[in-house]
């Protein structure tokens, strides 16, 4: 079926913090350096602020993907990444926004799309500001997709990782 993407996810902002919040410990800030090639990486510069902040909303869950929401970058805007597994005491800063599936079975198709130039073309045309590109909530809300049921959405999500593993194989005998 053809559904917007508001009836598959929740969309959640990020937590706002002054510089005179970051601290050596307490809750790790995910922002948008952390967001690489489809994923959520560490960094050396990663903030914490002081867990009077903490939000259990706000944590990252398996299955959540990452979306970087507003920057200076248009090749970086929109960009997105996918949890794939639960990040303790790990929430997002303000420029990022969590787009959280209702049905976590739904979370690796949902990635693909996310990883879609369908997707990129699609945010890119929208989040265009004079100096910073921002996504607005109802931009992600009004994405369409065509949604197959979940057998067959389980069998493209492992039929693209076959040929992505078998792209990467090539690659590397090259």
């Amino acid at each position: 079926e053809v559904v917007k993407m508001s009836e598959l996810v929740n969309i959640i902002s990020g937590v706002s913090y002054s510089k005179s919040d970051v601290s050596v410990s307490g809750i790790k800030i995910i922002r948008g350096g952390n967001i690489q090639n489809g994923e959520i990486i560490e960094c050396d510069d990663d903030v914490y602020i002081d867990s009077k902040y903490a939000d259990s909303t706000n944590n990252i869950v398996k299955g959540d993907l990452v979306l970087v929401a507003s920057t200076g970058s248009q090749t970086l805007i929109g960009k997105t990444g996918f949890a794939s597994r639960d990040y303790k005491n790990t929430q997002i800063g303000a420029f990022l926004r969590i787009v959280r599936p209702r049905d976590v079975r739904c979370a690796d198709f949902l990635n693909l799309i996310f990883q879609s130039d369908y997707y990129r073309k699609y945010i890119r045309s929208l989040a265009k500001g004079t100096n910073i590109n921002n996504v607005k909530i109802t931009y992600v809300e009004d994405f369409i997709i065509g949604l197959p049921p979940l057998q067959e959405q389980n069998r493209i999500v492992a039929l693209t990782s076959q040929i992505f593993y078998m792209m990467n194989e090539i690659l590397a005998d090259l």
